[in-house]
């Protein structure tokens, strides 16, 4: 019995198929002839990553913004804590043209948070308290709900939106 008779014996799938070196074979010239993508195909697929860029391009830019108010947070805070030690030294609170003063003179902050997103002031300073902002600028001015973040010296946090009115969402993480 020849090789070829032998292995159609043991298997009758490849009897009736033909060899496995024939299938393997056909398998290749089908996979040659279709050697790339169709414009239509192509197309389709640019349509499809376009929808999905549309879809998700605006909830990462809120998801953006959201994370940018932790330094707004953070620096509002430092300014806080800065006034209160200033009040313990000084007897008093600092006025805004003394935030970029060295202490123990002043309250030694920069003006801008620290990537820029956001401009400090002290809106209100005297012997009994303060309040100090900060204003969202550059690409964070964006962000209409919470342009404005705020603390008092009671530690009484606030926001405003760019049209005007409260919002209760910006001191929420």
């Amino acid at each position: 019995m020849n090789r070829r008779a032998n292995s159609t014996a043991r298997s009758p799938a490849l009897a009736r198929n033909g060899s496995a070196v024939d299938a393997a074979a056909s398998a290749y010239l089908r996979a040659a002839t279709q050697q790339g993508s169709s414009l239509l195909e192509l197309i389709v697929a640019l349509i499809i990553v376009g929808l999905l860029a549309t879809l998700a391009l605006p909830s990462y830019q809120r998801h953006v913004m959201r994370m940018r108010r932790s330094e707004a947070h953070g620096v509002l805070l430092e300014l806080a804590t800065a006034q209160e030690l200033h009040y313990l030294q000084q007897g008093r609170y600092a006025q805004d043209d003394l935030l970029a003063v060295a202490r123990p003179a002043g309250l030694g902050l920069a003006r801008r948070s620290q990537h820029g997103w956001y401009q400090l002031a002290i809106t209100g300073a005297d012997a009994i308290g303060f309040v100090a902002t900060a204003t969202a600028s550059d690409t964070q001015a964006a962000d209409f709900e919470c342009t404005i973040l705020g603390i008092d010296a009671l530690g009484q946090r606030f926001a405003l939106r760019a049209g005007g009115g409260s919002s209760a969402v910006c001191w929420r993480q």
